[in-house]
């Protein structure tokens, strides 16, 4: 299993970073699971230059996902 996430970048907070989309996979590549309950608002602040695997780091938390299969797509 592998998840993809989609990221958005608020124009009206600049420097933040929110997800806007995570969703699962199975390795076949079939869609498992839109995880829309992570679509919170929840802030990342992108001068943490480390914000991508902060990111990671959250999304393995809420889903039980490996970091090394979660991919950050923007």
């Amino acid at each position: 299993m592998y998840a993809k996430v989609y990221l958005e970048y608020p124009e009206s907070l600049p420097g933040t970073v929110r997800l806007f989309s995570v969703i699962s996979y199975a390795i076949t590549g079939n869609k498992l699971k839109d995880y829309q309950d992570l679509i919170d608002n929840t802030d990342f602040f992108t001068e943490n230059n480390d914000y991508r695997s902060e990111i990671k780091a959250y999304v393995a938390k809420r889903t039980g996902i490996n970091q090394d299969s979660i991919e950050i797509m923007n």
